[in-house]
C-alpha cells in the first residue's frame, strides 16, 4: 500500500509504472500529515502485520521474512524493528545504528526516546488497532511513532533484531534535523 499525501511530485507516476496487482496506491486530494496518512493505509490494509517504510530508505532483501519469522515464534511479542545501516542523501553507507534487542531495554529507553527506527518496524495489526493507531494530535506531530510505541509497548513484550535490516536515509532537511528542538519539547510531553 503506497499513500500519496497529496504529492506535486511524480510519486504516481513512478507508483503508476509498476505493473504488480499487489501494489495499491492511496491519494489523499488534500494533505493529512504523516499520521493520518499512516492511518489511512492501516485500515486499507488486510494483512495480520503492519510493516513501516518510508520513501527514501531501503529495506534489505531479507528484512520482511526475518521480521515475520520472528513474529510468527514470538507470540508475545507486539512490535520488532532492527538495526539499521546509515546511508547518506546519496545512498552511500556512512554509518551503523545499532538497535536494543531486549524488551526489558526497550522500554527503559522508551523513558527518554525513541527505541526503533521507524521504517524498521513490523507491528501485529491486532495490537496496532489496540493500541488505537497513530495519533493526529497536532502536539506529537514530530513524535507520532515514539507517541505510538509508548502506547503499543504496554501492550505486550517488544523486540529489535540486532542485525540491520534497513538502510536508513539520514540527511539535513529531515525532520530530525529541521524541527530537532520542537521535536524533543514533544518528547517530554510524551
Amino acid at each position: 500500500i503506497v499513500v500519496d499525501d497529496a504529492s506535486s511530485d511524480s510519486s504516481r507516476k513512478v507508483i503508476d509504472s509498476f505493473s504488480d496487482p499487489r501494489i495499491r496506491l492511496l491519494i489523499n486530494e488534500q494533505n493529512l500529515g504523516l499520521a493520518g496518512s499512516l492511518n489511512k493505509g492501516i485500515v486499507a490494509a488486510n494483512g495480520k502485520y503492519i510493516a513501516r517504510q518510508d520513501a527514501d530508505d531501503v529495506s534489505l532483501p531479507n528484512r520482511l521474512q526475518t521480521q515475520i519469522e520472528y513474529l510468527d515464534s514470538h507470540s508475545d511479542t507486539v512490535i520488532v524493528g532492527s538495526s539499521v545501516k546509515t546511508i547518506n542523501e546519496n545512498g552511500k553507507v556512512d554509518g551503523f545504528w545499532p538497535a536494543y534487542p531486549f524488551d526489558v531495554d526497550i522500554k527503559w529507553r522508551l523513558l527518554f526516546g525513541t527505541s526503533f527506527v521507524h521504517s524498521s518496524v513490523v507491528m501485529r495489526r491486532s495490537a496496532l488497532e489496540r493500541a488505537g493507531l497513530y495519533s493526529i494530535d497536532p502536539q506529537f506531530c514530530y513524535v507520532e511513532d515514539y507517541e505510538l510505541w509508548t502506547r503499543i509497548c504496554a501492550s505486550g513484550q517488544c523486540a529489535n533484531i540486532s542485525l540491520p535490516l534497513l538502510k536508513y536515509r539520514v540527511n539535513p532537511d529531515s525532520i530530525c534535523n529541521r524541527y530537532a528542538v520542537p521535536q524533543r519539547l514533544q518528547i517530554e510531553k510524551v
